[in-house]
């Protein structure tokens, strides 16, 4: 009789099975991918372990039982190997994902939806060695860039996946190459190389904050968002290193997350009806904040809007949080954060 119980891991819901008197525990965790037994003795290691290393431990399980292993069976030695494994690349990654979903949806034309607050919990994050979900998010979104996944928001709380053609030639080039190795694992097909490789979790860390004159606000939404422990990119802040300022724009582009402050720095409206102006964001604000809505999405991508300030027509749909003097706006802001995969604690917006 399977028990609810917790994952000994990552400490994520599980079931736990009879282990017929053996020192150890029989597991059945998404998060660890499935099944697998683990001794005593491993469960005291494992509060020793890293998360990257624990990562590392779910790859092995994963590919234990891809190679027809019920119960894989994890031991200190286990966890030792995987302590002194390197991580997968991002390349391998990101194979592995479109596998996992490849294998969800099953057909041509299918589709396959999950929840953002479900990422932490799944497999999804077994098989491609995240930690957490933004990891999952950046995998997604280079899978997305290589033309091999369409990514799609259906609603505010369900995100679908699609295989394009061009995935399924991928996939069908991974199922050539699986070869069983040496090592219990799965040869994957090598991608291109490409001429910048980022790390998952320098740019998932780092939010971008759009900004006019109001130094003020600027530095108060910066200095929240290190509160949360994530990375604010100012532009002015950074090193130019002889560029224009559309390449050093472009450079420090390479984020997860954007913030436009639309403060009333300027005022517009219909020329010979000067009276009728209202006050209006700095043009840069603007043009920055329609590039990351088409580069990031709309999901990721919100305003603060102080005072009265008019807010352009073409972006209706796009959530503008008031930035208000009681701080609620900081609440507001992290809730979109959690929605965009981010894991930081809402406990530190109050």
């Amino acid at each position: 009789m399977n028990e609810k119980s917790e994952c000994p891991i990552w400490g994520t819901p599980a079931s736990e099975e009879s282990a017929d008197g053996r020192d150890g525990s029989l597991m059945d965790s998404p998060r660890a991918g499935g099944r697998y037994f683990i001794s005593e003795a491993a469960i005291v290691r494992l509060s020793q372990t890293d998360e990257r290393s624990k990562a590392r431990l779910t790859t092995w399980l994963v590919n234990q039982r891809r190679l027809g292993v019920e119960y894989p069976e994890i031991f200190k030695k286990t966890i030792t190997m995987a302590e002194q494994q390197k991580d997968l690349s991002k390349h391998d990654r990101a194979d592995r994902l479109l596998q996992y979903i490849g294998d969800q949806i099953g057909e041509i034309g299918k589709h396959f939806d999950f929840f953002p607050y479900d990422i932490p919990n799944t497999e999804i994050a077994a098989w491609s060695e995240s930690v957490g979900a933004h990891e999952v998010w950046y995998l997604l979104d280079y899978l997305d860039e290589k033309g091999w996944v369409k990514n799609n928001k259906d609603n505010f709380f369900t995100y679908r996946h699609i295989v394009t053609v061009k995935g399924y030639d991928r996939l069908e080039e991974l199922e050539t190459a699986n070869t069983k190795s040496s090592k219990g694992s799965v040869t994957i097909l090598p991608t291109e190389p490409e001429k910048k490789v980022l790390n998952p979790e320098s740019k998932m860390r780092k939010v971008f904050i759009i900004h006019g004159r109001d130094d003020g606000t600027k530095e108060t939404v910066a200095r929240f968002i290190e509160r949360l422990g994530l990375k604010p990119i100012i532009l002015h802040e950074e090193p130019s290193q002889g560029r224009t300022i559309i390449e050093k724009f472009e450079q420090h582009a390479e984020v997860a997350f954007a913030i436009a402050l639309l403060t009333p720095d300027d005022t517009g409206g219909l020329a010979g009806e000067e009276q009728s102006h209202k006050p209006r964001a700095r043009q840069n604000v603007i043009f920055e904040f329609g590039y990351f809505i088409g580069r990031l999405g709309r999901h990721r991508v919100c305003a603060l809007k102080k005072e009265n300030v008019e807010t352009p027509s073409d972006y209706d749909g796009v959530l503008y949080i008031p930035f208000d003097e009681s701080g609620a706006w900081k609440m507001e802001l992290v809730n979109e954060l959690k929605n965009a995969g981010f894991d930081v604690d809402a406990n530190l917006a109050i």
